[in-house]
This record gives C-alpha cells, structure tokens and sequence, in this order.
C-alpha cells in the first residue's frame, strides 16, 4: 500500500500534500512524538509503538517519508509539490538500509548529508 508518513510538518503543508496524495489514493499519516517510536518499517506498518522516549532529542525539521510509493507518483508529487510551494525540510523513501532506524535517526542522517553537501564533500 502506498503510504506518506509526515513527521512536524505544519497544518497547511500537511493539508496540501494530502490533497495531493488523494488523488493518487496514497495514504497520509501525521506522527508526531507522542506517536512515533519504532521503527521506521514499523510506522509505514501502521505499528503505533507510542511516545519517543523522553531522552530522545528529536531535531526541529519537517519530515516526509515515502513508504512503497511507486516512482511515478513519487515524480508527480515532488513536482506538484514543487509548483504549489509545498516545503518540507527533509524527504526520504524507505529502503533496506534504514527501515530498522527511528524517525530521529532518519532525520539526523538527513541533516548529516545535508551538511556535508553545504561544505562540499
């Protein structure tokens, strides 16, 4: 099942992408800390495993994970998501190498490339 999980991402952000992914019948899930611990295969299974633990820090960013949605829908949202200014700070796809890790995992991983890019190496 095609399926998006939004993680800190604001209400007109999170209303635009949904109305979007509507008309592609992807799923749209909103977590936040009080719903996002496990992993992430877990979370794009529909597994509420509760809180992060409190010790947790969670970066501020806006976060978009892509769980099996086809590339075509994947081009096509990215583009009318584009042309509507639809901004999330990080977007990523489930794969083998980081379905065993958390949302704060993911998106430290994410802001380390970033980094990395801005300095470029």
């Amino acid at each position: 099942m095609e399926q998006i999980i939004l993680f800190q991402v604001a209400q007109r952000e999170e209303e635009q992408i949904r109305r979007l992914a509507s008309v592609k019948k992807i799923s749209v899930t909103n977590r936040d800390s009080s719903h996002a611990a496990g992993t992430l295969a877990e979370l794009c299974a529909g597994k509420d495993n509760g809180p992060l633990p409190a010790l947790e820090k969670i970066p501020d960013s806006s976060l978009m994970l892509f769980c099996d949605v086809t590339e075509k829908h994947f081009d096509k949202l990215l583009f009318e998501m584009r042309m509507k200014n639809v901004s999330v700070d990080y977007k990523a796809v489930l794969t083998p190498s980081n379905r065993q890790w958390t949302i704060p995992q993911l998106l430290r991983e994410l802001e380390r490339e970033r980094s990395q890019i801005m300095k470029g190496n």
